[in-house]
């Protein structure tokens, strides 16, 4: 435009290799097929700081979340919940979804002769509203756990220290007593009530007001686990994880399987490649 060289923008970071691309759903409807594609895309601390600022888009991470409608390959809808019943909220920045639509449905989809607006027909929404929600549950995953990339596997067997909990409509954020850590601290310690009450304090003053104003002001300002901590520290920490299962009656292949289940040592496989051939060679 006007001898300029105008640079393209991919919404969903497809060439990413931390970018989740989901499977591709087809709908039917009178006869023509919809192809509806969900992208989780990473975590900020997977991409560099460029690419991140590039992928927000002219009106930012929170405005462009959600679906992006496609007809004959040009752009209608770039990041809209369509009406299904969600708003955009920072936990669901992550996820974009791609819908193609053909140029014949445009009655049903209420496209104008303008082509800058769209809504889905009623008889797709139940399976529009269930691919976002998919799609929503794994980018709050992403957001959440700093980049891990989940499996359904993963998300069975992954250990945390944290546990979320739902009463009378207010989110409880509790400590796993069950974490191999911290079973071994409970089991060693000689004063089991201080340790406990301690817990419990810690359990109840999470600093929520804080958390949320910081997240509000600067979404991006909050670390990974063990970000710029040196491989030795994460190890330390790594090794009494190790060392509690094996106390608890794991073998030390078994353990070491357990710890890439456990977050955030998931993170780090070389570490723990390293710490199993340590421990192999004594």
């Amino acid at each position: 435009i006007n001898d300029r060289e105008i640079e393209p923008w991919d919404p969903f970071l497809a060439n990413e290799s931390a970018t989740q691309i989901l499977q591709k759903t087809r709908l039917q409807m009178n006869g023509v097929e919809i192809e509806v594609e969900p992208f989780i895309l990473p975590h900020h601390s997977k991409i560099s700081k460029k690419k991140h600022d590039a992928a927000a888009g002219p009106h930012g991470w929170n405005a462009h979340q959600g679906f992006y409608v496609y007809r004959n390959q040009r752009l209608l809808v770039a990041g809209e919940w369509l009406g299904l019943g969600w708003a955009k909220e920072e936990h669901y920045k992550l996820a974009r979804i791609r819908i193609n639509l053909p140029n014949d449905l445009d009655h049903d989809w209420g496209i104008d002769v303008t082509k800058s607006r769209a809504r889905p027909p009623i008889e797709l929404k139940e399976e529009l509203r269930a691919i976002g929600n998919h799609a929503r549950s794994k980018a709050k995953r992403v957001y959440s756990y700093r980049g891990a990339k989940l499996t359904n596997q993963a998300d069975v067997e992954r250990v945390l220290l944290w546990e979320s909990l739902a009463k009378h409509d207010k989110v409880f954020y509790r400590i796993n007593r069950e974490h191999p850590l911290l079973k071994q601290a409970l089991t060693k310690s000689s004063d089991k009530p201080a340790l406990n009450a301690l817990l419990r304090l810690i359990e109840e003053t999470v600093p929520f007001p804080n958390i949320a104003i910081n997240n509000s002001e600067n979404p991006n300002s909050a670390p990974s686990p063990f970000e710029r901590v040196p491989d030795g520290q994460v190890t330390e920490v790594m090794e009494e994880a190790f060392e509690s299962l094996v106390a608890t009656g794991y073998s030390p292949g078994e353990a070491a399987n357990r710890l890439r289940t456990i977050w955030p040592f998931e993170l780090f496989p070389a570490l723990i490649q390293s710490l199993v051939e340590q421990k192999s060679a004594r």
